[in-house]
């Protein structure tokens, strides 16, 4: 797929703050990351990546390089991406609602979290693959499935 060049006049007409992108066999390349990333930074927004969710294209180091200021999903990221991100001010954005429904495997969690990075834990509510709308639900699956103690769930 090909991105569109984000026009002054689109970014005037709207009162987004960020461009968002997935990057999957499906949907968006890393080349396309990277594009999206400049758009972003040209035109003074964030970046939100939505990577390595069902499978592994190397896109976290490629998010971090575009200046992310997130990656969600991450299900398949390589625990050997993790160091990267822990060093980085990127946000893991971990959603285990839609891991659990969707049957992913499991992001490295505890693995992050130990190693210091920025980790959010959010719903991803949409009807399609995650219709959980509790966020004590998410955190009490965090804590079951990313091996989490309640302590570093509410406070790490």
């Amino acid at each position: 797929m090909r991105s569109r060049p984000c026009s002054s006049a689109s970014r005037t007409q709207t009162s987004a703050t960020a461009l968002d992108i997935f990057v999957e066999s499906i949907a968006f390349s890393n080349d396309d990351l990277l594009r999206t990333g400049s758009l972003a930074k040209q035109h003074g927004m964030f970046l939100r990546a939505h990577v390595e969710q069902l499978s592994s294209h190397g896109s976290v180091p490629v998010a971090i390089e575009a200046g992310a200021r997130s990656v969600d999903h991450l299900s398949c990221m390589p625990v050997a991406d993790v160091p990267a991100l822990a060093a980085s001010d990127c946000a893991a954005v971990l959603l285990p609602g839609a891991e659990l429904l969707g049957a992913e495997q499991l992001p490295p969690a505890r693995d992050l979290a130990d190693a210091g990075a920025v980790c959010v834990l959010a719903t991803d509510l949409n009807p399609g693959t995650s219709p959980i709308v509790s966020l004590p639900l998410i955190a009490g699956l965090a804590v079951r499935r990313y091996n989490w103690s309640i302590r570093r769930r509410c406070w790490h």
